[in-house]
């Protein structure tokens, strides 16, 4: 079997997304510890004879982006929105952030009572944290519905919420819910189909024949984090890019709600994640508005749930004034590094660029795991693997355009 440069490419990439994916134990774990929380605080609130809150999650772990820590001890990141059904009237920011913080110290004394695990609780500018060391930390965000907008529409309520911080005087709108809609409604036709494939290869292995509407039932029941689409990989891939470029440099560093922001207003429902990588660096820039406020040019990324919103707020800083350019640039650096691993030359000179992009141990077990001999020559242009059923072809095979345009593809159906 001959694979195309391309093709070698994308299976490393998916087994390095794969791999900076929370293992399944923690995710367990993480969402059993979620579950006890929200139990405990929905029974505290109904035993004060108050509306039960609603906790939920948000961020990465709730669009199925999240990424393996760079630095070997940290732990994986847990967003919570901890919602109380109270008026703006009825509270302060103040007051909201001090309950919030009262009611974890009772769940914290109730797990040290039950002799469970008992996690540290530290109070941030917006949230409260919950650190299970050696796992992950869960940030507990306070907030209350925003009444004004969650007017009643066709397609039922909005989910706009208020939430705090410390640094600013007035309440500030958030939606994680509904931004989470849109960013599957991005991806639906790629969801759909890989969800639909992993139902008919689970049936297969029956033998039988199988009918349309065991096909829908048995993709029904498929867990919706366990399916991965080409969005959700690069992203991921981007994000360790970004941690490992910029680490040491926080200050310059993007946003994780800006990558995400940008790479799904661009994706195209690419069908394999090399495809998608590509032409995601290419347009993301295309989905950077410029405004005018107060007569000064204004980088703008639209919240698309929120259109007031601006994910490029902080490129408006007199003391970091590069971080746009720093943003163009990384991504730029992306291209460039995808393109010179679409040249081959060896699977060492692959892991020499990628891992420095990407971290080199994890590279490297990415293609052992693959089956690629590590440490062959890649003297002779090849990319050596252990497995006989394989060949593959080095960079004298002619290479695609790799200059990314919308609607194409390498191979397949976008």
């Amino acid at each position: 079997m001959i694979l195309r440069p391309q093709d070698t490419l994308n299976d490393l990439l998916e087994k390095v997304a794969e791999s900076l994916d929370i293992p399944e134990e923690l995710h367990r774990a993480a969402v059993e510890e979620y579950e006890q929380l929200a139990f405990f605080l929905e029974d505290l609130d109904q035993q004060a004879g108050r509306r039960q809150p609603e906790i939920y999650a948000q961020g990465s772990f709730a669009l199925g982006t999240t990424t393996q820590p760079i630095k070997t001890g940290d732990d994986y990141d847990v967003d919570l929105v901890y919602e109380r059904e109270l008026k703006k009237e009825s509270t302060s920011q103040k007051e909201l952030k001090a309950e919030a913080g009262e009611n974890l110290l009772q769940y914290v004394k109730y797990r040290r009572e039950a002799h469970l695990q008992v996690p540290k609780l530290t109070e941030g500018s917006r949230c409260w944290r919950l650190d299970f060391p050696g796992q992950f930390h869960m940030d507990i965000l306070p907030a209350i519905p925003d009444i004004d907008k969650r007017v009643i529409v066709a397609a039922g309520t909005s989910k706009h919420i208020l939430i705090t911080d410390k640094s600013v005087r007035l309440w500030l709108p958030s939606n994680p819910r509904e931004f989470a809609d849109w960013f599957r409604s991005t991806m639906k036709v790629r969801f759909d189909a890989i969800k639909r494939s992993m139902a008919e290869a689970q049936l297969s292995r029956s033998g039988r024949l199988v009918e349309e509407w065991q096909i829908k039932e048995a993709a029904e029941k498929i867990p919706e984090y366990e399916v991965k689409t080409p969005l959700q990989r690069a992203i991921q891939i981007l994000k360790r890019h970004r941690d490992c470029r910029f680490n040491g440099d926080p200050e310059n560093r993007p946003a994780s709600i800006l990558i995400t922001t940008l790479a799904a207003k661009a994706y195209a429902n690419e069908s394999t994640l090399i495809d998608a990588l590509f032409n995601l660096v290419h347009r993301m820039p295309e989905h950077i508005e410029e405004r005018k406020i107060a007569g000064k040019r204004v980088a703008w990324v639209e919240n698309p749930v929120n259109r007031d919103e601006n994910f490029a707020d902080r490129w408006q800083s007199d003391e970091y004034p590069d971080r746009e350019q720093h943003f163009r640039s990384w991504l730029q650096q992306v291209q460039i590094e995808l393109e010179q691993a679409l040249k081959g030359g060896g699977i060492h000179k692959v892991i020499d660029l990628l891992g420095v992009s990407l971290g080199r141990g994890l590279v490297e077990a990415s293609a052992k795991s693959l089956g690629f001999n590590t440490l062959a020559s890649s003297s002779s242009g090849k990319l050596a693997v252990t497995s006989p059923r394989v060949t593959l072809v080095a960079s004298a095979t002619p290479l695609p355009n790799t200059k990314p345009v919308r609607g194409h593809t390498f191979y397949g159906e976008a």
